[in-house]
């Protein structure tokens, strides 16, 4: 069995997959960094299985396991999101005038596909500064002066309330079939969310960029 860690071999011992990706992961968190890539012989692993393959028997095979820093991995998800959310924005009204002309089959699809961007866009926002040991609630900055006075404060508390509660109201019109609704939503409440989101999102890029390389 071999492991290495950003090409360098790791002095490892473990017979399992799993137990060698904690010893690698404590490795990498003394250098400030965090695995991104794991791949065994050649294959990469990913998802569901990587977990699979947690408590496979490795002997005998080859680890090859990739690092970044964590400032740099964020920043670069937040604006990946930025720029998914941008895209996903004139999907909105598409999607609205599906929905309010009879559409729903076709449209239901493409909604969910919509709602997953949003999703992502929340979850990259409120944990990745997590990885990185902060509270998203104390960073200020995250609004320009355009979108400040929409906001109490300056964390992210009142954006993705905004944002939560939309989704669940989506949620809401789809289970229940009110397609009237959910155009509705789209178009007036989550339609005005996708600017300040994006910047939000843009401006966390940028404050997690430059914590890249620090400590």
């Amino acid at each position: 069995m071999s492991v290495r860690l950003d090409g360098n071999d790791l002095a490892i011992t473990g017979s399992t997959l799993g137990g060698v990706l904690d010893l690698a992961r404590q490795e990498a968190e003394t250098q400030r960094r965090v695995i991104t890539d794991v791949v065994m012989d050649g294959q990469a692993l990913t998802g569901d299985a990587l977990d699979r393959s947690a408590d496979a028997d490795i002997t005998g095979h080859d680890i090859e396991l990739t690092t970044a820093d964590p400032a740099a991995l964020v920043s670069g998800s937040l604006l990946d999101a930025a720029d998914a959310l941008e895209a996903s924005r004139p999907q909105l009204d598409e999607l609205a005038t599906s929905f309010q002309t009879g559409k729903h089959a076709t449209a239901l699809p493409k909604l969910a596909e919509v709602l997953g961007v949003w999703q992502v866009a929340q979850d990259v926002l409120t944990h990745g500064f997590a990885l990185l040991g902060q509270d998203p609630e104390s960073i200020p900055g995250l609004y320009s002066d355009k979108h400040a006075s929409q906001h109490t404060g300056t964390g992210l508390g009142p954006l993705v309330d905004q944002l939560t509660a939309q989704l669940a109201e989506i949620r809401r019109s789809v289970e229940d079939q009110d397609f009237s609704a959910i155009a509705d939503t789209l178009v007036y409440d989550l339609g005005p969310l996708a600017e300040p989101w994006s910047d939000a999102l843009r401006r966390a890029a940028q404050l997690a960029a430059g914590q890249a390389g620090s400590g």
